[in-house]
């Protein structure tokens, strides 16, 4: 019964955010679909750009030739590499991502319990950037230039997309334990278990379409419960740059939403680690 006052109040925030997130899935859904892997990877690297110009002003760079600065830097960076890397170096910067992101999950633990702040290491923040929007660009970009790539990055996004839909309607429904106060208050560990869920049924529902064996199939709902974890550190771990900047949002790009970042901070981690489990998964089939 008390779910429902809570939603009526944040109706008008609900509906835009439907109103945003049911076109921007659509134009992604069909990018990758028709789009040709090239084409693709430069329409990733725009958005990613869009992405670094918010993460200049998260990280304490205000004056805008500077965040332009930072922005060249990555796109400089970004198109060197996929310009000169193979997916085998690409799936080692990932796996460094992966390790990445490892660490990032005890900040955010040491955060929760006050013995760690973001806000005192602004040169850290600039360092983070670089780390979490450069290898999502070049794990999807590899990705679709893969066997199935269009498959697989569709894949991706829905586990991501399903996972966070799943959490906002448990949390809102039924959540009561707070994840992580500290870091991000409206996050509860119901929303955390029903998008893990989410993740594993869709990877049974993939293993079901694809007719994959009972041992590929729970290596696929495995992965597909590590991608969504990731998604879930990614997340929080934007939540915790932006409270080191005493900012709600990102930017103000997306109605609904907030900014780039707001959007793509799950993609961020879950892009690597789930380049990584296909790689180790191939290697093991």
């Amino acid at each position: 019964m008390a779910v429902w006052p809570v939603l009526r109040v944040k109706s008008v925030s609900l509906n835009a955010r439907i109103a945003t997130a049911v076109p921007l899935a659509a134009v992604c859904a069909a990018a990758v679909y028709f789009l040709p892997s090239p084409v693709l990877a430069a329409g990733i690297g725009g958005i990613v750009m869009l992405g670094a110009w918010e993460w200049a002003a998260l990280a304490g760079i205000s004056a805008a030739p500077a965040r332009s600065g930072y922005v060249a830097m990555l796109l400089a960076l970004g198109g060197a590499l996929l310009g000169t890397a193979d997916a085998t170096v690409v799936t080692r910067l990932a796996i460094g991502a992966v390790i990445f992101w490892a660490c990032a999950l005890l900040l955010i633990v040491a955060t929760e319990r006050g013995r760690f702040s973001l806000q005192r290491w602004p040169r850290f923040r600039v360092l983070c950037g670089v780390l979490v929007l450069l290898p999502p660009w070049l794990s999807l970009s590899v990705l679709h230039a893969g066997p199935q790539g269009a498959m697989q990055v569709l894949l991706l996004l829905i586990l991501v997309w399903g996972a966070d839909i799943a959490a906002y309607v448990a949390g809102r429904a039924w959540g009561r334990r707070r994840l992580s106060p500290a870091v991000s208050p409206g996050k509860s560990w119901e929303g955390v278990w029903a998008a893990l869920i989410a993740g594993a049924v869709l990877g049974v529902l993939f293993g079901v379409a694809q007719n994959l064996p009972v041992p590929g199939m729970i290596r696929f709902a495995l992965l597909a419960g590590m991608t969504v974890a990731a998604s879930i550190v990614g997340d929080l771990f934007e939540s915790m740059v932006k409270r080191s900047a005493n900012v709600k949002d990102s930017g103000t790009l997306l109605p609904g939403h907030g900014g780039i970042l707001d959007r793509i901070d799950s993609v961020t981690a879950a892009a690597p680690i789930y380049l990584v489990g296909l790689h180790f998964a191939g290697s093991q089939s």
